[in-house]
């Protein structure tokens, strides 16, 4: 929640659902949510951003993998190692064990549209790299992103 007001006795409190950050618009809030150890398929997020009505704004869409990695902060060691205004939201633990919950899906993709497979990254330790990419049948999390 931001504050909008200096003054105590007329503080109002407002729930921020994107930041903007190198003119792109990011969701602040993860699908699923950070607390939820679940994930979606590379279909349902796509779909989901696609359809998203956030801020009144109707052009929302899953980021590219460069998109995804440039939101990555490593001037920091604690994880997740991400932009700070998108920290709070997003799951990345120091230690890798496979948790493919810490796993973001990006639009970028080859082979067939629902058979092929996705770029993902993630911002705990597992990082990422340029060639990371599962079947897009795997269940990932995903944010959504628009053009600012």
């Amino acid at each position: 929640a931001g504050n909008v007001s200096s003054s105590a006795s007329d503080t109002i409190y407002t729930d921020l659902a994107s930041v903007v950050i190198s003119n792109l618009e990011w969701q602040i809030a993860t699908i699923p949510d950070k607390n939820t150890n679940a994930g979606t398929t590379w279909i349902s997020a796509t779909n989901y951003c696609a359809s998203l009505d956030l801020n009144s704004k109707q052009d929302w869409r899953l980021p590219t993998q460069s998109e995804l990695i440039s939101v990555v902060d490593n001037s920091i060691s604690e994880y997740p190692r991400i932009a700070a205004s998108l920290r709070e939201t997003t799951v990345g633990t120091e230690y890798w064990d496979d948790k493919f919950f810490e796993r973001y899906w990006s639009s970028n993709g080859y082979g067939s549209y629902v058979h092929g497979s996705a770029f993902w990254i993630s911002y705990g330790a597992e990082s990422y790299s340029t060639s990371s990419a599962s079947s897009k049948d795997y269940y990932y999390r995903c944010r959504c992103v628009r053009s600012n």
